[in-house]
């Protein structure tokens, strides 16, 4: 099988807007264990796009193909999309990019080894994911729109604002109290707020496969605030393993809320006093990704693929994850 292994930052999409510069070190990272996990597997041909400015050592048995002009972008990533009998993509929620290149491929007609469009658009919202969620009786921060910022309940923690769509801590600013907030870097018309939530930042790796999840690594979260603004900077994969016996519960009922994420998802939530709470569903590779396979001892890539003709409970056996750091430039 022929995998094109697209991911945005490195792939040409900052040719194209050159503000998201800053997601190519990890989106790099995540591109180069997602390749070396394919090509390990030892089946299947692997295709890249690389834009000109990027790194130059891929191996040898990749077919990278290069990207040199803004308006080459789109058209190459068809090409390469006809061309491949998978798809694979790696990109940030901002502004639809992933939930649009998910559709891109899906017009293809190429099974797509992720989670579909229209989970994106649900998964990519902090705001949706977290009404969702509630609905469903899961545990999640409150969330709600900048404009209802007039009449939220009193908070005795503060706040936090950031994009509704936003990647890693992007825009994300928290304060004591509403007034500080107000006309901070992360307001826009899709910015959202919620209470802050003391507690430990964590988070989960999963696979996903029609309503069902399993656990591969719970993962600790660097998380620093400078100031006002907060930072991501990396974690520790299976750093979190102690509180596998509570988040497993939490994986399964997302799972079911959301029948269709399927394959790799990465869940954000915040280990209070009281349990775990859901923060958001990444419906895509994490940066946790980087450090993933050194952590279980099994090729995260070879397990989802498998889910295209394997039930999900076939895949299932203990894991023991060992803890690996991974950083994130800020």
């Amino acid at each position: 099988m022929r995998i094109f292994a697209l991911e945005y930052a490195t792939g040409g999409g900052i040719l194209e807007r050159p503000a998201l510069a800053h997601c190519r070190p990890e989106g790099e990272a995540m591109l180069r264990a997602l390749v070396g996990d394919l090509a390990d597997i030892g089946e299947h041909e692997i295709a890249i796009a690389i834009d000109d400015r990027g790194t130059r050592e891929w191996p040898a048995r990749v077919d990278c193909h290069r990207i040199a002009a803004a308006d080459r972008v789109a058209e190459s990533w068809d090409a390469m999309m006809t061309a491949a009998d998978a798809v694979w993509i790696v990109a940030p929620e901002t502004d639809g990019i992933l939930g649009d290149l998910a559709a891109r491929a899906e017009r293809h007609r190429k099974p797509l080894l992720g989670c579909p469009s229209p989970m994106v658009a649900i998964a990519a919202s902090k705001l949706a994911t977290a009404r969702h969620l509630a609905r469903h009786g899961i545990p999640v921060v409150p969330t709600y729109p900048l404009s209802e910022i007039e009449g939220l309940p009193a908070s005795g923690t503060g706040w936090v604002i950031k994009p509704d769509d936003g990647v890693g801590s992007e825009d994300t600013w928290c304060s004591a109290s509403l007034d500080a907030l107000r006309g901070n870097p992360a307001q826009g018309g899709n910015a959202v707020i919620q209470p802050f939530i003391p507690g430990a930042p964590i988070s989960i790796s999963l696979l996903a496969q029609r309503g069902r999840a399993w656990i591969l690594a719970c993962n600790t979260q660097d998380v620093r605030r400078e100031g006002d603004a907060l930072s991501y900077r990396g974690g520790t994969v299976g750093g979190a393993e102690e509180l596998r016996p509570a988040l497993t519960p939490i994986a399964e009922a997302i799972a079911e809320a959301l029948p269709e994420l399927w394959g790799y998802v990465g869940v954000d939530l915040v280990a209070t006093p009281a349990g775990p709470v859901v923060l958001e569903i990444n419906p895509r590779l994490t940066s946790s990704y980087a450090g993933l396979r050194a952590s279980i001892g099994l090729n995260p890539a070879a397990l989802v693929l498998r889910l295209l003709d394997q039930p999900l409970p076939s895949l299932i056996r203990p894991l023991a994850p060992r803890p690996i750091a991974i950083e994130v430039a800020p």
